[in-house]
């Protein structure tokens, strides 16, 4: 389902998740390099520890992100998140549809965990999935971010410090050849987990 789905608070994530889905109909892919999310170079209107620009093959093609708190007290809208996307269509258009391809389907079933992580508040979710896959786990198949808590404030949350925030994650993984065990899952999590050490991302306590 949709993020904007009635009765679903939507979320940083689920907006870039959105923009995602979105652009993965065209041919944006790793040709000239690999596509993700940087943290530079944002515009003013933009907070600059919640906000991001797509960058494929050198270009920017999408950016999201909170509203700047000076710019919600000049709307007087302090009170709420406000989410902003910009994408360029003319890039993207330029790209033109991304073309079918075949890819079977394995009849094992797939096993999905959950990791409730503490991630330093100057760590953006460009670096985390680059430290999950740098785990090297080939049966992995999906990495989704699901909720992001915390960061301070009112919107502390316990096991959070001020200074952190909290990521809910979610990987799934599937064998084309056989089931997998609870052993070999348990393995893959927990060479996800140091690979996320390196990055002073770890499991949430409390």
């Amino acid at each position: 389902p949709s993020s904007l789905s009635p009765g679903h608070a939507t979320t940083l994530l689920d907006l870039k998740g959105d923009i995602d889905s979105l652009l993965a109909i065209f041919d944006v892919g790793p040709i000239d390099g690999p596509v993700e999310w940087k943290t530079d170079s944002i515009a003013a209107a933009y907070s600059p520890q919640l906000s991001a620009r797509l960058i494929s093959r050198g270009e920017t093609l999408a950016v999201c992100g909170e509203l700047a708190e000076n710019f919600k007290s000049d709307y007087k809208l302090l009170r709420h998140t406000v989410l902003l996307a910009e994408l360029d269509w003319e890039r993207i258009r330029a790209r033109g549809l991304r073309k079918p391809q075949f890819r079977s389907f394995s009849r094992y079933p797939a096993v999905e965990r959950d990791f409730s992580l503490v991630v330093p508040g100057n760590v953006p979710y460009a670096e985390i999935t680059r430290a999950v896959y740098e785990a090297q786990v080939g049966e992995m198949k999906t990495v989704e971010p699901f909720d992001r808590m915390g960061g301070g404030g009112v919107n502390s949350v316990r096991g959070v410090p001020a200074d952190h925030y909290g990521l809910l994650l979610r990987v799934t993984f599937q064998s084309a050849e056989r089931t997998l065990t609870n052993e070999e899952v348990t393995g893959f999590s927990e060479k996800i987990l140091k690979s996320l050490e390196t990055i002073s991302v770890r499991i949430r306590t409390g």
